[in-house]
């Protein structure tokens, strides 16, 4: 896959309702096979996504294509088709050469800096349940591309943001969402 293609599926992966809607599978994969199409079928998505289920999640191609691999893992998983296409995508990027380039890594680094930039103390019309489905599925702090990434006190800070997230019984019920002193602290470990 060349790397003009894969920054651009980058960008689709993080800012995918920006280019489908409303954000779904069969919107997703519209895109993608549109794309691939467009490409004269060089893209190669579509095969790096299949080999990257067969080869490292043991997902075999069946006759449901790509689409259903995803289907099949995250319903193993208990995750949404959408979560499950954004992560598994970025893995099989990082994995694709062995890493991320500078231009990918600055495009997620920059994703996930504007998302704790939605956490004020003064409320933000953004910091809401789309903001905490986008955290969970671009937060990934156990994959190695995601690590390598942030010095080791702004991993920590991913972590801890992560932990209070998914601990605060705030976030699960509040409408809208209102940013606690932890979430405070853990944003101010980065310059913005």
């Amino acid at each position: 896959m060349k790397k003009e293609d894969k920054l651009y599926f980058i960008r689709f992966i993080l800012r995918t309702s920006m280019f489908v809607y409303p954000v779904g599978e069969h919107t997703v994969v519209s895109f993608v096979n549109g794309y691939e199409s467009g490409s004269g079928g060089k893209c190669g998505i579509k095969d790096l996504l299949i080999d990257h289920f067969s080869e490292r999640l043991s997902i075999k191609l069946g006759s449901y294509g790509w689409p259903g691999q995803i289907r099949q893992y995250a319903e193993k998983k208990g995750l949404p088709w959408v979560t499950v296409f954004k992560q598994e995508c970025l893995e099989a990027f990082a994995s694709d050469t062995g890493s991320l380039n500078n231009e990918m890594q600055v495009e997620i680094k920059r994703n996930i800096i504007a998302l704790l930039d939605r956490i004020d103390e003064n409320g933000d019309p953004w910091f809401n349940e789309q903001w905490l489905d986008e955290w969970n599925t671009l937060c990934l702090a156990k994959r190695k591309w995601f690590k390598d990434l942030w010095t080791l006190d702004e991993l920590k800070a991913l972590k801890a943001t992560t932990k209070e997230i998914n601990r605060n019984e705030a976030f699960k019920n509040a409408r809208p969402l209102k940013a606690t002193e932890e979430l405070l602290k853990q944003k101010a470990k980065f310059a913005m």
